[in-house]
């Protein structure tokens, strides 16, 4: 089963889940598409071949327009809400660099103004998240990350292009690019075309017929982002940090 982000609602439903999946025939993996990006399977590959040294930071950021063409993302109760149907990509990806997460806080100014959130790792490195998903008319869809280690740093940006630009252009590209400076050197490089959505069903199906060994995109890790989320959640209401056991 291919099942789209985030694997549950609650951290409870996420086990009962995984669980399920772990004692049936078949095999279960879920969707944290951001993971087949080029752009951030490239950051990734640096990172793990040690170019940027210790990982100390990771920052990242995600705006969109109001989307308009669910209503079920507005209400809470089905979507999660903004930290946890559209910040989780994130999460997942300062999981990924960082290790275990600790600590959370979150601060927003309004239920519909942008988000902030730190997460403290048990290795020592820290992490930000800011989220908007009520940015301007016009104002393209857009994430970006940023990675700062002890020996150099790396940066990758996705921006949509907007509908008006998209009309009077006769194209749908946006921003796509990557860079890295380290010790070792420059790289700069655009990414020309990519099929995030498409990659990561062939990896599914690829891996389900041999094996069902999903290593790109772990169930365990997208329970991590979720206990993230669900933790940001909880800093906003009590207004500090909130610990992850």
């Amino acid at each position: 089963m291919l099942l789209e982000k985030p694997v549950a609602l609650t951290v409870a439903d996420a086990k009962v889940v995984a669980e399920a999946a772990a004692k049936s025939s078949g095999s279960l993996m879920v969707a944290h598409v951001v993971r087949f990006f080029l752009g951030y399977q490239k950051l990734r590959e640096v990172s793990e071949s040690g170019e940027l040294g210790k990982l100390l930071s990771v920052h990242a950021r995600r705006f969109s327009p109001k989307p308009t063409w669910a209503t079920w993302l507005g209400d809470e109760s089905q979507s999660g809400g903004m930290l946890v149907d559209f910040s989780i990509h994130d999460f997942d990806q300062l999981n990924m660099y960082l290790g275990k997460p600790i600590e959370v806080f979150a601060a927003q100014t309004s239920p519909t103004g942008p988000a902030e959130i730190t997460v403290k790792y048990k290795g020592g490195g820290v992490g930000q998240v800011q989220s908007f998903m009520n940015a301007a008319e016009g104002v393209p869809f857009t994430s970006t990350i940023d990675l700062l280690g002890t020996a150099g740093i790396a940066h990758y940006e996705f921006s949509a292009i907007s509908a008006t630009e998209e009309s009077s252009s006769g194209n749908n590209a946006g921003v796509n690019s990557w860079h890295v400076f380290s010790s070792k050197g420059n790289t700069v490089e655009q990414i020309a075309t990519d099929d995030p959505y498409g990659r990561q069903v062939k990896y599914f199906f690829d891996q389900a017929s041999s094996g069902g060994k999903y290593d790109l995109s772990p169930t365990p890790a997208a329970i991590t982002a979720l206990q993230v989320s669900l933790a940001a959640k909880a800093s906003l209401k009590a207004g500090g940090p909130v610990s992850i056991a």
